[in-house]
């Protein structure tokens, strides 16, 4: 785990539902066994970008999550695409995503059923009418 971690990307580590290890970061988004020692990908595509936030949905089979991405030519510190994605963690594929700017507010987590998401939103008044 040290290894394929290093030292610098100060990412996110938690336990699954599942019992695996989820470690998200720059460019990396990997669930490990702790077992076997068995490493595989979140998503199916590679992330060119950071993820972080994860908050796993109540039946263990999706993580919603916040995704920061360069989708230009170039890489470096301007993010491109912000968004909240949910990924499956059985075929590591996205199974919806909406624009940071759209969803408008902090992820929080899921309802209980596992059908909504919640976040938390500030409001300004900004000039009183």
């Amino acid at each position: 785990f040290s290894e394929t971690m290093p030292q610098w990307d100060f990412g996110t580590v938690i336990w699954t539902p599942a019992n695996r290890i989820l470690y998200l970061g720059a460019e990396k988004c990997k669930l490990l066994d702790p077992e076997s020692g068995q490493e595989e990908q979140l998503f199916e595509e590679d992330l060119m970008g950071w993820a972080y936030g994860p908050h796993y949905s109540p039946d263990g089979y999706r993580v919603a999550l916040k995704i920061l991405e360069h989708v230009g030519d170039a890489p470096g510190t301007v993010w491109d695409k912000k968004e909240i994605a949910v990924v499956s963690t059985e075929n590591h594929q996205r199974i919806w995503s909406i624009s940071e700017e759209e969803f408008g507010g902090q992820l929080i987590g899921w309802s209980p059923d596992g059908n909504w998401l919640y976040r938390f939103a500030l409001i300004w008044v900004t000039r009183r009418l």
